[in-house]
């Protein structure tokens, strides 16, 4: 028994651990949806938005570091796609999320605005969701709190975005992604998808893709 458990846990490292299926799984929740681009020819300007941007988590404030530097690289390139399209978006508010995860009276959506305000937005139209923890929660407390029919785009990373979709497409009526931070540039396979050299960077992807499968399948569970 415990040369099969040798075995097996041989196999599963050497499956996270080398490039070909991390980039199966991750690439085949990434590529559900194309980021947005070309705004002012493919949307309709005269229409009202609203850009929620998902927390990803930021850092304790020590009064030592500027908000931008405070945001978690995840929270941050969500907030910057943010910025480019509420800059773009005439009739747009922005929306941040997150709730104050060390209790110093400061949460995520109050880091998020003062940097999406450094940036250059007013911040007249930045909106906040001070509590909000998991996606479910952003989605039912942005339907709860802000929505009245506007076009609502979702920001979170591209990985993260089908379960995202499916969260707010249970209270509002045909959100419109557009995902951010993907893990690979290029679609389809290439040559070094082939190599069998281990590497930390897979194991994390691995991890990634799991975590995202694994709450999608919950939420699956949870809806029946």
């Amino acid at each position: 028994m415990g040369f099969k458990v040798l075995i097996i846990s041989a196999v599963w490292l050497f499956i996270s651990a080398t490039p070909m299926v991390p980039k199966l799984l991750l690439t085949s929740l990434e590529d559900q949806y194309d980021p947005l681009i070309n705004i002012e020819a493919s949307m309709d300007l005269d229409l009202e938005y609203h850009i929620v941007v998902l927390g990803a988590g930021y850092k304790r404030d020590n009064n030592r570091f500027p908000a931008n530097s405070l945001l978690l690289s995840q929270t941050l390139i969500r907030l910057v796609e943010g910025v480019r399209l509420h800059h773009s978006l005439p009739n747009s508010k922005l929306i941040t999320s997150g709730r104050d995860v060390f209790s110093r009276g400061v949460s995520q959506a109050e880091i998020s605005k003062i940097t999406a305000t450094e940036l250059g937005v007013n911040p007249g139209s930045i909106l906040k969701m001070n509590e909000t923890r998991t996606t479910e929660e952003e989605a039912k407390h942005y339907f709860e709190t802000y929505y009245e029919g506007q076009q609502v785009i979702i920001v979170t990373e591209a990985a993260h975005m089908p379960r995202a979709m499916y969260e707010f497409g249970r209270f509002i009526d045909n959100p419109i992604p557009s995902p951010t931070n993907y893990t690979y540039t290029f679609k389809g396979v290439s040559f070094s998808d082939f190599s069998i050299v281990p590497s930390y960077t897979n194991i994390g992807r691995m991890a990634k893709a799991i975590h995202e499968y694994a709450a999608i399948t919950r939420n699956w569970f949870r809806d029946l």
